[in-house]
């Protein structure tokens, strides 16, 4: 089962290897937008088939025809300017996408509760294959497992429209 819980005003998922990536540790490619590495061609695309991300509960559909207002390179900023917390290395591949999670909410004025990812339009910033501590969840802390260095793929998720950081969640490899 997964948990969800908003914090001040920032919806966060956690539960099983579903983790929001909130770790100091890792910092940031570069140290000011503009300083990091430049997209080849080869790391941008955009989904082709509907994949779910292990076990996050987030789905990543193929854009079709829709078009970002924002390019692969801006949405690789969040990393650049430290407003994400992405792992240190360059991407694997950020790629458009229509994103759904009925995770993660943000609270609205009403007091209602949507989804931040619900047939969104996202660039999906995806290192595969890092090194990652897994923490948190239900009864991860009891397990003896907690803490040991695993193989995991994390995604960030950028709105394709205004360029702004969504979340991010990292699973275990399989």
């Amino acid at each position: 089962m997964q948990r969800h819980a908003i914090v001040d005003g920032t919806a966060m998922k956690r539960g099983g290897w579903a983790i929001l990536l909130a770790l100091a540790s890792w910092g940031c490619i570069g140290g000011g937008a503009g300083s990091g590495p430049t997209l080849g061609p080869a790391q941008i695309a955009s989904v082709t088939a509907t994949e779910s991300l292990g076990n996050t509960g987030v789905t990543l559909e193929s854009p079709g025809s829709l078009r970002a207002a924002t390019d692969a390179q801006k949405a690789l900023g969040v990393c650049e300017s430290r407003r994400a917390p992405c792992p240190p290395t360059p991407p694997t591949v950020v790629r458009l996408a229509v994103g759904t999670d009925a995770g993660p909410a943000e609270l609205d004025p009403s007091g209602k509760l949507n989804p931040v990812m619900d047939h969104r339009l996202v660039w999906a910033i995806s290192w595969t294959g890092i090194e990652c501590r897994l923490r948190g969840g239900v009864g991860a802390e009891d397990s003896p497992a907690a803490g040991i260095p695993k193989t995991c793929n994390s995604v960030a998720f950028v709105d394709a429209g205004t360029g702004d950081f969504l979340y991010q969640v990292t699973y275990e490899s399989k």
